[in-house]
């Protein structure tokens, strides 16, 4: 591996590269999200936090809430993220630079869709959905359980989209709105 002869520090999971006595750039790598290996590129003299596929900045998640490895960590890179002192936060994929209040859109989408997921399990009805797949026969369970979390994804979609607004909040919001609502199912589901 080659050195680098401005770094200022190397340790497992931290490196500073110095560029000149005003610029230094920090990587920190917090934990496994969209890939391993996803580094947190930050320059504090600008006030600049790079952190690729996990908000773009006034858009829409990407698919899969931006392709995430697990969504409990998901959750907690907001707070890693919004302990950075930055303005400037750089997404990726997208036409903008985004800002703290964008981080906080996206933090502010994540617990809306686990509360329209919370309130869809509290409104649709599991009885009318086994009462409607014929009731339990021994060899109909999937297909019972698949209608049920395609009638919760429903009204997570909905709830999302036109209850709370994020249609008109986040561009493209509806792309991958199904996906971020089933993935978001199943979160629920094991951990609530």
């Amino acid at each position: 591996m080659q050195d680098f002869p401005n770094a200022q520090k190397k340790v497992k999971n931290e490196f500073n590269l110095t560029v000149d006595d005003k610029h230094e750039i920090q990587f920190r790598y917090h934990g496994p999200i969209h890939t391993d290996g996803n580094l947190y590129i930050y320059v504090p003299q600008d006030k600049l936090l790079m952190l690729a596929d996990f908000v773009f900045p006034q858009w829409g998640p990407y698919g899969n809430l931006g392709m995430q490895q697990s969504l409990l960590i998901y959750d907690q890179h907001f707070d890693i993220v919004l302990g950075y002192d930055f303005e400037y936060y750089v997404g990726g994929h997208v036409d903008r630079i985004g800002s703290r209040d964008d981080v906080k859109t996206g933090r502010q989408f994540w617990w809306d869709l686990i509360a329209s997921i919370k309130q869809g399990y509290q409104t649709v009805s599991m009885d009318d959905i086994v009462k409607a797949n014929g009731g339990f026969n021994g060899t109909n369970t999937f297909t019972i359980y698949r209608a049920y979390s395609n009638a919760v994804d429903q009204f997570c979609i909905n709830n999302m989209l036109n209850t709370l607004g994020w249609a008109k909040k986040l561009i493209d919001a509806a792309a991958f709105m199904e996906i971020h609502c089933f993935l978001t199912y199943e979160y629920v589901g094991i951990n609530y």
